[in-house]
């Protein structure tokens, strides 16, 4: 890949980070203007871990959790998205739960998240139905990629 080209995809993940972090600012001024009755009935909405995951993370990770999402077909990243399939064979046979929550919730510095290439989801969340509400959908996509682990 030409410098040009590393260049444009560097920026692409920056735009695209920002837009991210814009998108998460202005909805947390939206929720903060609601009513606290609108909120708690947000809250009491079932989360599907499944569902959050394809909304949230297939992009990259794809819907298999297997690496090849659509953000990966258009070489975004200079790293691959990890297979998330193997987190469990590659901790000798135990899923990490803990590690895989903290990841998703605080961003990434594992292999192939340098930077701010894996956001801090758990800012979104929180700013779509408050921090309780965050902390389930960490925990249920978690279980989910727990449940995409190859036997």
């Amino acid at each position: 890949m030409n410098t040009i080209a590393k260049t444009t995809a560097v920026l692409s993940i920056a735009a695209i980070a920002l837009l991210v972090l814009y998108a998460t600012a202005e909805r947390s001024e939206i929720l903060q203007s609601q009513s606290r009755q609108t909120v708690e009935v947000a809250t009491t909405v079932p989360i599907s871990g499944a569902t959050e995951f394809e909304r949230h993370c297939a992009l990259c990770h794809g819907v298999d959790g297997r690496g090849a999402g659509s953000m990966t077909e258009q070489n975004t990243f200079k790293i691959p998205p990890a297979d998330l399939t193997q987190i469990a064979k590659r901790n000798n046979g135990v899923f990490p739960a803990g590690k895989v929550a903290e990841a998703i919730g605080a961003g990434s510095n594992l292999a192939g998240h340098t930077g701010s290439m894996m956001l801090p989801w758990s800012k979104l969340f929180t700013a779509e139905g408050g921090a309780a509400r965050a902390e389930v959908t960490i925990t249920e996509i978690t279980k989910h990629v727990e449940g995409l682990q190859n036997k």
